[in-house]
């Protein structure tokens, strides 16, 4: 007879019998691993939470709570793993990518000192209207609505025809070898196209030529009256105003231009802190939807947890209504798995009595139909045949020679042996055969919900013994052929159905355990 986990979980935790434990990890592996790679989806890290799971099994198996079942425990562990791999995994793959996106942000290196030779060469390559823009937007320094103007059209049909020639100037570096993007050559124009001018320079030039024109003008006369003096020393006078002016007026300029520059870079530094701000919001925006995802992974283990509990307290709700009616138990339930019992409450909630009695014979004909009761016997009676000339026994006792494994007394008394009823066909092709005994179980616990088992030596068949479910059957049946076929929903429903007389209240019970 197989051992049950209880006690395999004994004999590893007392005597640390490590065949125990591989017993137990080969029953319930595939469960494990199973429920692992439906939640992760990747075999490598369902095989790691597998093995996390039976390490926490041998590490806690002295703790398991008696009669809890181990297919339960097992699989609320598998779920608790695979929800921390997730988790883990999650914040990982954020985290790299936080990385590569900062790695991003940091890297840009301007590659100016490139582009600076060939930039006229490449203006030349643009259409007039194109070069006119780029010059009046960056080498001008006008704005948006200034370049419109000067060359006739709107403000966004000067943006869109910046961009464009943009786009074509970094293809003719791309050309080169030299990698730069629309946007980064936008940066590099407004940042180093235009230089400051020496101090002074504009003043020196502009003194320079009008000097140059009032000395061509006064070569013409050799002598001059005292009226010719005075008009020259009010030129002289006149000519140092005006490059004083003109000084002035390129000290200005050249303010003007680096306080443009001034400006343009902190539209530069303006735009980056943006762009940085944007990221750092997207980056928020990422952190609040894993800590959403970690509370969803939360309140849904939490769900499954409850259920795994209402589960297990209804499996203990059905053993201590066992304990309480003895008579309800069959010997043959011994047989049961944890298994069994979860499945038998797995959707029935045993809210009433007759749902509790509706799971009792779910359970005892499961243990019926087991292989040490159903297979053990056919055998034992083909067996038996075999060694007496083809005769039945007619006492149970007489095959426990034959059982493997044996079967208790209390099992065997379930049983009668009985002569079976041949069909005519059978007694024509066999006139002389001797009468064939079969096993039949003696009346069922509950005659309402059990089936009644009838074993030979070829197969295994059961009559159902309950009056309640024929007359619900048949008449169900009848409701059917008159509906085309579809089945009723209500008890109501079967009344006019129902032949013979009905005893109300069970059928009404009977009916309830199977539809709610």
């Amino acid at each position: 007879m197989a051992l049950s986990d209880e006690e395999l979980l004994r004999q590893y935790t007392s005597d640390g019998s490590n065949a125990a434990f591989a017993e137990l990890v080969g029953r319930y592996l595939s469960l494990v691993y199973s429920a692992a790679r439906r939640q992760v989806q990747l075999s490598a890290l369902a095989e790691d939470i597998a093995q996390s799971v039976f390490i926490d099994l041998s590490k806690n198996a002295g703790k398991l709570k008696p009669g809890q079942p181990l297919a339960a425990w097992l699989y609320l562990v598998t779920r608790r793993t695979a929800v921390d791999v997730i988790r883990r995994e999650s914040r990982r793959q954020i985290r790299e990518q936080s990385a590569s996106e900062i790695a991003a942000m940091t890297s840009y290196s301007s590659p100016w000192t490139q582009v600076e030779p060939l930039l006229d060469e490449a203006l030349e390559t643009l259409s007039e209207a194109d070069r006119q823009a780029l010059l009046l937007r960056y080498f001008a320094s006008k704005s948006l609505r200034e370049v419109g103007e000067t060359l006739g059209t709107s403000e966004d049909a000067a943006q869109k025809r910046i961009s464009r020639a943009l786009e074509q100037l970094r293809t003719v570096f791309a050309r080169r070898g030299i990698a730069i993007t629309a946007a980064g050559l936008a940066t590099d124009l407004s940042a180093h196209v235009v230089l400051s001018v020496p101090t002074g320079l504009g003043a020196t030039i502009s003194a320079s030529a009008l000097s140059a024109g009032v000395l061509a003008q006064t070569a013409h006369t050799i002598t001059m009256t005292t009226l010719n003096k005075t008009l020259v020393a009010t030129a002289v006078v006149l000519v140092a105003s005006i490059v004083y002016e003109a000084h002035l007026l390129s000290t200005g300029r050249n303010q003007l231009v680096e306080l443009e520059q001034a400006i343009a870079a902190q539209q530069l530094q303006a735009q980056q802190l943006q762009d940085e701000r944007d990221r750092a919001t997207a980056l928020l925006a990422k952190a609040r939807e894993e800590l959403d995802a970690e509370r969803a992974l939360a309140n849904e283990r939490a769900v499954v947890e409850a259920d795994l509990e209402a589960w297990l307290e209804r499996v203990n709700q059905l053993k201590t209504y066992l304990d309480k009616k003895p008579e309800k138990r069959i010997p043959e339930m011994r047989f049961l798995t944890s298994g069994d019992w979860l499945s038998a409450t797995l959707y029935n909630k045993l809210q009433t009595e007759n749902k509790v009695r509706m799971a009792l014979g779910g359970l005892r004909q499961i243990a019926k139909m087991k292989p040490e009761i159903f297979f053990n016997l056919t055998k034992a009676l083909d067996a038996y045949r075999k060694d007496h000339d083809g005769a039945s026994p007619t006492d149970t006792t007489l095959l426990r020679p034959y059982l493997h494994p044996l079967l208790d007394d209390d099992i065997l008394q379930r049983y009668d042996c009985v002569p079976e009823a041949l069909s005519p066909v059978d007694k024509k092709a066999a006139p002389d055969a001797g009468t064939r005994y079969v096993l039949l179980e003696k009346p069922p616990v509950d005659e309402d919900y059990d089936s009644r088992y009838k074993y030979s030596e070829q197969s295994m068949g059961f009559q159902l013994v309950s009056k309640l479910g024929d007359q619900i059957n048949e008449a169900t049946k009848a409701f059917m052929q008159a509906n085309a076929g579809q089945a009723p929903t209500e008890l109501e429903q079967l009344r006019p159905f129902f032949t013979g007389p009905v005893d109300e209240t069970r059928i009404k019970d009977f009916w309830e355990a199977r539809h709610q």
